[in-house]
């Protein structure tokens, strides 16, 4: 997700971010540091779900993860 999300915003500038939060925090502290704090932050927000044991919860997390960012960010690629 980070990874497509860099190079989408590389490719298509700030503006196809649709993460209000990211995109301000990319405009605040460049692309590479405001991706690498919302990755550390969601794998936090992960680990602190899988050590409470709510798989569930985490599941439908990465669950929607895959829908709303991976998904989108790979046909986004693909048609140019």
């Amino acid at each position: 997700d980070g990874a497509l999300t860099y190079i989408g915003i590389r490719q298509f500038g700030i503006e196809a971010e649709g993460n209000l939060l990211l995109t301000t925090l990319i405009h605040a502290w460049g692309a590479g540091p405001a991706l690498v704090a919302a990755k550390l932050f969601s794998s936090a927000c992960g680990l602190m779900l899988f050590a409470v044991a709510v798989y569930r919860l985490l599941a439908a997390v990465a669950a929607a993860c895959i829908g709303f960012a991976v998904i989108p960010w790979i046909a986004l690629l693909l048609s140019v």
